[in-house]
Protein backbone atom coordinates (compact mmCIF):
# COMPACT_ATOMS: atom_id res chain seq x y z
CA UNK A 1 0.00 0.00 0.00
CA UNK A 2 1.57 3.62 -0.79
CA UNK A 3 0.79 6.56 1.30
CA UNK A 4 -1.80 9.00 -0.34
CA UNK A 5 0.20 12.39 -0.36
CA UNK A 6 -1.64 13.94 -3.33
CA UNK A 7 -1.92 17.11 -1.60
CA UNK A 8 2.03 17.29 -0.53
CA UNK A 9 3.27 16.65 -4.17
CA UNK A 10 1.17 19.91 -5.26
CA UNK A 11 2.33 22.39 -2.50
CA UNK A 12 6.30 20.97 -1.86
CA UNK A 13 7.64 23.75 -4.60
CA UNK A 14 5.39 26.30 -4.13
CA UNK A 15 4.71 28.47 -0.70
CA UNK A 16 2.20 26.52 1.88
CA UNK A 17 -0.05 28.56 3.67
CA UNK A 18 -2.65 26.44 6.06
CA UNK A 19 -5.24 28.49 6.88
CA UNK A 20 -6.79 28.31 10.09
CA UNK A 21 -10.14 26.97 11.55
CA UNK A 22 -10.46 26.85 14.74
CA UNK A 23 -13.76 25.22 15.78
CA UNK A 24 -12.44 21.93 13.86
CA UNK A 25 -10.29 21.37 16.91
CA UNK A 26 -12.72 20.94 19.72
CA UNK A 27 -15.84 20.27 18.32
CA UNK A 28 -17.94 17.11 18.77
CA UNK A 29 -18.22 17.24 15.31
CA UNK A 30 -15.12 17.31 13.54
CA UNK A 31 -14.83 14.35 11.34
CA UNK A 32 -13.45 11.49 12.52
CA UNK A 33 -10.78 11.08 10.44
CA UNK A 34 -8.71 13.38 8.32
CA UNK A 35 -8.44 12.08 4.44
CA UNK A 36 -5.63 14.12 3.40
CA UNK A 37 -2.38 15.89 4.02
CA UNK A 38 -4.09 19.23 4.28
CA UNK A 39 -6.66 18.12 6.61
CA UNK A 40 -3.86 16.99 8.81
CA UNK A 41 -1.93 20.03 8.39
CA UNK A 42 -5.10 22.10 9.20
CA UNK A 43 -5.72 20.33 12.28
CA UNK A 44 -2.52 20.57 13.97
CA UNK A 45 -2.02 24.61 13.13
CA UNK A 46 -5.46 24.84 14.27
CA UNK A 47 -4.68 23.40 17.72
CA UNK A 48 -1.29 24.99 18.09
CA UNK A 49 -3.12 28.19 17.01
CA UNK A 50 -5.89 28.22 19.43
CA UNK A 51 -3.49 26.79 22.03
CA UNK A 52 -0.75 29.86 21.63
CA UNK A 53 -4.12 32.35 21.66
CA UNK A 54 -5.66 30.32 25.06
CA UNK A 55 -2.58 31.26 26.72
CA UNK A 56 -0.79 27.53 26.60
CA UNK A 57 2.76 27.92 27.02
CA UNK A 58 3.60 24.32 26.48
CA UNK A 59 2.19 22.24 23.73
CA UNK A 60 2.42 19.03 22.47
CA UNK A 61 1.41 17.68 18.77
CA UNK A 62 1.55 14.86 17.43
CA UNK A 63 1.37 13.97 13.56
CA UNK A 64 1.77 10.40 12.80
CA UNK A 65 1.81 10.12 9.28
CA UNK A 66 3.66 7.39 7.34
CA UNK A 67 7.00 8.19 7.00
CA UNK A 68 6.84 9.78 10.57
CA UNK A 69 5.22 6.95 12.40
CA UNK A 70 7.92 3.69 13.62
CA UNK A 71 5.08 1.53 14.32
CA UNK A 72 4.85 1.31 10.17
CA UNK A 73 7.92 1.88 9.51
CA UNK A 74 8.60 -1.39 7.75
CA UNK A 75 6.24 -0.74 5.51
CA UNK A 76 7.03 3.63 5.42
CA UNK A 77 10.43 3.98 5.72
CA UNK A 78 11.25 7.58 7.72
CA UNK A 79 10.49 10.35 5.68
CA UNK A 80 12.48 13.38 6.74
CA UNK A 81 11.61 15.70 4.63
CA UNK A 82 8.14 14.72 4.89
CA UNK A 83 9.16 15.88 9.14
CA UNK A 84 10.73 19.40 7.68
CA UNK A 85 7.28 19.98 5.48
CA UNK A 86 5.37 19.21 8.67
CA UNK A 87 7.60 21.52 10.73
CA UNK A 88 7.19 24.35 8.20
CA UNK A 89 3.67 24.16 8.08
CA UNK A 90 4.05 24.88 12.05
CA UNK A 91 5.93 27.74 11.39
CA UNK A 92 4.93 29.52 8.85
CA UNK A 93 1.20 29.45 10.24
CA UNK A 94 0.32 32.63 11.02
CA UNK A 95 0.44 32.00 14.81
CA UNK A 96 4.47 33.18 14.81
CA UNK A 97 3.59 36.16 12.86
CA UNK A 98 4.62 38.74 15.48
CA UNK A 99 7.31 36.23 17.42
CA UNK A 100 10.70 35.15 16.69
CA UNK A 101 10.87 31.17 16.31
CA UNK A 102 13.40 29.17 16.64
CA UNK A 103 13.31 25.55 15.18
CA UNK A 104 15.28 23.68 17.41
CA UNK A 105 15.92 20.23 15.48
CA UNK A 106 18.00 16.66 16.55
CA UNK A 107 21.51 17.53 15.75
CA UNK A 108 22.88 20.76 13.64
CA UNK A 109 23.42 18.49 10.95
CA UNK A 110 19.46 18.07 10.84
CA UNK A 111 18.82 22.01 10.94
CA UNK A 112 21.29 22.72 8.41
CA UNK A 113 19.30 20.01 6.00
CA UNK A 114 16.22 21.76 6.73
CA UNK A 115 17.12 25.12 5.69
CA UNK A 116 19.04 23.42 2.68
CA UNK A 117 15.45 21.95 1.97
CA UNK A 118 13.55 24.95 2.14
CA UNK A 119 15.97 26.92 -0.15
CA UNK A 120 15.65 23.64 -2.39
CA UNK A 121 11.94 23.74 -2.95
CA UNK A 122 11.18 27.83 -2.51
CA UNK A 123 9.74 27.29 0.59
CA UNK A 124 11.99 29.98 3.14
CA UNK A 125 10.63 30.18 6.18
CA UNK A 126 10.81 33.77 6.74
CA UNK A 127 12.93 36.29 8.94
CA UNK A 128 11.61 35.31 11.86
CA UNK A 129 12.69 32.01 11.97
CA UNK A 130 16.13 31.10 13.24
CA UNK A 131 17.62 27.52 13.22
CA UNK A 132 19.57 24.98 15.94
CA UNK A 133 20.00 22.07 17.73
CA UNK A 134 18.05 20.09 21.01
CA UNK A 135 21.37 21.35 22.73
CA UNK A 136 20.58 24.05 25.40
CA UNK A 137 23.69 26.24 24.36
CA UNK A 138 21.67 26.94 21.23
CA UNK A 139 19.39 28.59 23.18
CA UNK A 140 21.91 29.78 25.98
CA UNK A 141 24.18 31.47 22.86
CA UNK A 142 21.21 32.64 21.21
CA UNK A 143 20.35 35.08 24.23
CA UNK A 144 17.16 32.84 24.42
CA UNK A 145 16.05 35.43 22.52
CA UNK A 146 13.54 33.85 20.94
CA UNK A 147 9.77 34.45 21.30
CA UNK A 148 8.95 30.49 20.62
CA UNK A 149 10.45 27.15 20.12
CA UNK A 150 9.08 24.03 18.18
CA UNK A 151 11.52 21.26 19.24
CA UNK A 152 11.26 19.23 16.35
CA UNK A 153 11.35 15.16 17.29
CA UNK A 154 12.95 15.21 20.22
CA UNK A 155 13.99 11.35 21.36
CA UNK A 156 15.10 9.63 24.38
CA UNK A 157 17.65 7.00 23.70
CA UNK A 158 19.64 4.38 25.40
CA UNK A 159 21.75 6.74 27.49
CA UNK A 160 20.80 9.75 26.06
CA UNK A 161 17.80 10.89 28.21
CA UNK A 162 16.96 13.47 26.05
CA UNK A 163 13.97 15.18 27.93
CA UNK A 164 17.16 16.16 30.38
CA UNK A 165 18.17 18.30 27.63
CA UNK A 166 14.40 19.46 27.04
CA UNK A 167 14.21 20.74 30.51
CA UNK A 168 17.69 22.81 30.26
CA UNK A 169 16.21 24.42 27.33
CA UNK A 170 12.75 25.38 29.10
CA UNK A 171 15.09 26.85 31.67
CA UNK A 172 16.92 28.86 29.53
CA UNK A 173 13.73 30.69 27.72
CA UNK A 174 11.23 30.09 30.72
CA UNK A 175 9.12 32.99 29.35
CA UNK A 176 8.87 31.57 25.54
CA UNK A 177 6.46 29.41 23.96
CA UNK A 178 7.46 25.56 23.28
CA UNK A 179 6.17 23.38 21.27
CA UNK A 180 6.84 19.61 20.75
CA UNK A 181 6.51 18.08 17.49
CA UNK A 182 6.18 14.49 17.82
CA UNK A 183 8.06 13.99 20.94
CA UNK A 184 9.30 10.00 22.14
CA UNK A 185 10.16 11.04 25.40
CA UNK A 186 8.28 8.34 27.76
CA UNK A 187 10.50 6.12 30.15
CA UNK A 188 12.50 3.77 27.96
CA UNK A 189 16.32 2.06 27.57
CA UNK A 190 17.33 6.40 27.76
CA UNK A 191 16.12 6.61 31.65
CA UNK A 192 16.04 3.18 33.06
CA UNK A 193 18.75 3.66 35.66
CA UNK A 194 16.67 6.84 36.74
CA UNK A 195 14.95 6.41 40.21
CA UNK A 196 11.80 5.95 40.68
CA UNK A 197 11.53 9.90 42.01
CA UNK A 198 13.53 11.14 39.24
CA UNK A 199 11.17 8.90 36.61
CA UNK A 200 7.89 10.74 38.28
CA UNK A 201 10.01 14.14 37.88
CA UNK A 202 10.74 13.48 34.58
CA UNK A 203 6.54 12.37 33.45
CA UNK A 204 5.64 15.42 35.23
CA UNK A 205 7.30 17.63 32.96
CA UNK A 206 5.68 15.50 30.13
CA UNK A 207 2.81 16.26 31.41
CA UNK A 208 3.18 19.49 31.88
CA UNK A 209 2.74 19.98 28.11
CA UNK A 210 -0.61 20.33 26.67
CA UNK A 211 -1.45 17.63 24.10
CA UNK A 212 -3.59 19.94 21.43
CA UNK A 213 -6.44 19.08 19.22
CA UNK A 214 -6.39 15.35 20.56
CA UNK A 215 -7.78 12.84 19.11
CA UNK A 216 -8.07 9.57 21.49
CA UNK A 217 -8.54 6.30 20.36
CA UNK A 218 -8.69 6.72 17.01
CA UNK A 219 -7.11 5.05 14.45
CA UNK A 220 -6.96 7.43 11.59
CA UNK A 221 -7.91 6.21 7.74
CA UNK A 222 -5.46 5.56 5.12
CA UNK A 223 -2.71 4.67 7.08
CA UNK A 224 -2.54 7.82 8.92
CA UNK A 225 -2.42 8.62 12.65
CA UNK A 226 -3.14 11.98 13.85
CA UNK A 227 -3.01 12.47 17.45
CA UNK A 228 -2.88 10.03 20.31
CA UNK A 229 -2.92 10.23 23.96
Amino acid sequence: MMANYSFISGVLMSPLRIQRRSAICMSEDRPAAPESLEEVLVGAVSGVTDGIEGGLKRLRVTVLLPGLNDKVENSYPFNEELLFFVTRALATSGAFDTRHLRLLFESTGQAASARAYYEKTGNPTGENVSYGSLLPKDVREGGGEGDAYILVSPQNRTGDPVILDVEKILNEAPDAIHILLNPKLEHNQANIAASIIETDRRRALIDSFEEVCPVKNRTLQHGIQLFQS
